[in-house]
């Protein structure tokens, strides 16, 4: 039945879009209203918003009227709230959920689905922001925000579109064919943009004025208590003091350099740094600050793991910025961008991140490279405020593929292991064996007979052996409950995909069966072929399911033998030689649990 209701849900929800896109294009006509300008940002990181600012504040001074809006939430407050919260968390963690995101919507056909549906479903809300402020040039510092505007403006419902890009590595969900302009920092950045089919223009993005103030470096150093002489390094995280501050300070206080951590927002991360390098005369630590440009001024040389206006700020007031331990995913493709633009250097490693402090090598960075438009008012003057109307049925299909495409990558995510990742990291679910400690692993073993069961239980009492044993069919009625032995269920082939809340109420029998009989408490559930999101779904409560390495390999997670057919000295023979190249590899044999 619910292969039935899917497919329903989706085409409904693409006539509900479709039509309200519809009602949006056959409202009142736009009539706009001469020198004003709505620029578009998000609260998702401080960076979109900064942009946004420094170039209202450039166009304000040139005489329009500029408003600032909060775009993403004009789309839709819930998801502005995921999509902030989801980054944040992320951030401030491992980021490899942002890697994954920030690999798969590099492809073009993720990309093509992501334009489709933020037109479908967002550009309708966009268009009556546009009735309310009737803006003669629309400017977005925030990818999905620029890729609904891209729809409206492709059927010339909006006027003229920019998108502005103030990170050097432009990621190909940042452009859409159809807006006007796309404003960049550097030729590199430029031609990223062409490879994804946009129009680009490197500008000299407008900062925030008092970096032009040519403050004193000793006055700036005596107004923030920081020693008068010597080199001081600034690390940053941006607004929400994300990525490995910590081990940024702890090198550059290696290398001799006094240290400055900004902290921003993330308070607990201020008093973390605060107790860890408490007493020590060369790190100081602060929180959200008002003063970047003050804190530029005192410093020799940036330490970013990120991008943005802070480096475009660090590059106007004549500071080197250094990109360490950048974020998975858009942080280190922004290093690279700016490494190869000349306007940073990357240090692979904490010692080449020494070596370049110790040798003073950041001072021979490039200065930033001219454009034959460095002002942003003088080429957005340039671009023409009419377009010829779309041509009728020139893209047909479009509309109509993307509640197909949306399906297809719902059944994706649903049965690929992709799934269960994005369900770890977003809904902090816990998986065994899924991202271990490392040099830990945990080992398991799987089998349909009850004597081989039996054999690796009395193997593991044994030898002091933790253990989980994942049984099926008849496996579990020579068991009895063990010391250091954990037990869980093995989910057949297939099973959960056609009718899941009969697979989940057949493997509750079991494990009630198992408790009833053996006093016996199945923990666990070892998914087959692959944990995914079906299996999550399968898994009766307090079950949790299992993320196991690859058949044959041991390494650092959870190891499960395939004992099916195994003889019970077999089994113990696999056991015995599972435990000798954990040993010979350096890893400990660890509970299921710990991992």
């Amino acid at each position: 039945m619910i292969w039935y209701v899917i497919p329903l849900a989706a085409l409904f929800a693409w006539l509900l879009t479709a039509a309200r896109l519809r009602r949006a294009a056959t409202a009142e006509d736009f009539v706009p209203l001469p020198g004003r300008v709505l620029v578009l940002s998000a609260s998702v990181g401080g960076g979109h918003d900064a942009a946004a600012r420094a170039l209202g504040g450039r166009l304000e001074e040139s005489g329009l009227v500029v408003t600032v809006e909060d775009g993403l939430r004009a789309m839709s407050p819930a998801l502005e709230v995921l999509l902030r919260r989801g980054y944040m968390n992320q951030a401030r963690g491992s980021g490899r959920m942002l890697a994954f995101i920030f690999g798969l919507t590099s492809q073009r056909a993720c990309v093509s689905v992501v334009r489709t549906l933020c037109g479908l479903l967002y550009a309708g809300r966009l268009r009556r922001l546009l009735l309310v402020h009737r803006p003669e040039m629309v400017i977005s510092t925030y990818p999905l925000v620029t890729q609904a505007l891209g729809k409206l403006r492709r059927r010339n419902l909006a006027p003229p579109v920019i998108a502005a890009i103030a990170d050097y590595g432009v990621h190909p969900l940042w452009v859409h064919p159809d807006v006007d302009l796309h404003l960049v920092v550097s030729k590199h950045s430029a031609e990223l943009v062409r490879q994804a089919g946009g129009r680009a223009e490197v500008v000299r993005f407008p900062v925030r004025p008092d970096l032009h103030q040519n403050l004193d470096r000793r006055e700036a150093r005596k107004t923030l208590k920081l020693p008068p002489e010597g080199r001081l390094a600034l690390i940053v995280g941006g607004a929400w003091g994300i990525g490995d501050l910590e081990t940024a300070a702890r090198c550059v206080v290696g290398s001799g350099v006094h240290t400055v951590v900004v902290t921003g927002k993330n308070t607990a991360l201020k008093e973390r740094l605060g107790r860890a390098f408490s007493g020590r005369r060369d790190v100081t630590v602060f929180g959200w600050r008002e003063d970047m440009p003050l804190l530029m001024a005192a410093s020799d040389v940036l330490v970013q793991n990120a991008g943005g206006m802070t480096c475009l700020e660090a590059r106007e007031a004549g500071l080197p910025i250094v990109m360490f331990d950048p974020v998975p995913g858009h942080g280190e493709f922004n290093a690279l961008a700016m490494e190869r633009a000349g306007a940073a250097l990357w240090p692979r490693t904490a010692e080449e991140l020494v070596s370049i402090l110790e040798s003073g090598a950041y001072r021979e960075l490039r200065a930033p490279e001219p454009s034959r438009n460095t002002d942003p008012e003088d080429v957005l003057r340039e671009i023409p405020r009419e377009r010829p109307l779309p041509t009728a049925g020139s893209t047909p299909l479009r509309p109509v593929l993307a509640p197909l495409f949306a399906l297809g990558m719902l059944v994706w995510l649903v049965f690929a292991s992709p799934g269960a990742a994005l369900a770890v990291e977003t809904l902090h679910l816990k998986i065994p064996g899924y991202d271990p400690p490392p040099g830990e692993m945990a080992l398991g073993i799987e089998t349909s007979n009850p004597a081989t069961a039996s054999a690796a239980e009395s193997f593991a009492r044994r030898h002091g052996l933790p253990l989980t044993i994942f049984v099926r069919g008849k496996a579990g009625e020579g068991l009895v409950p063990a010391r250091g032995v954990n037990f869980g269920l093995i989910a057949r082939r297939g099973e959960g995909i056609t009718s899941p809340w009969r697979s989940r109420a057949a493997l509750k029998r079991t494990a009630e069966k198992l408790r009833r009989e053996r006093g016996i408490r199945v923990r666990y559930l070892l998914p087959v072929p692959r944990t995914n999101l079906a299996s999550l779904a399968t898994a009766p409560r307090g079950m949790r399911p299992v993320a196991p390495e690859k058949p044959g390999m041991v390494g650092n997670g959870l190891v499960v033998i395939d004992a099916s057919g195994m003889s019970p000295r077999a089994a113990r023979e696999a056991l015995r030689d599972a435990m000798a190249q954990a040993k010979t590899k350096g890893l400990e044999c660890v509970p299921l649990g710990k991992l």
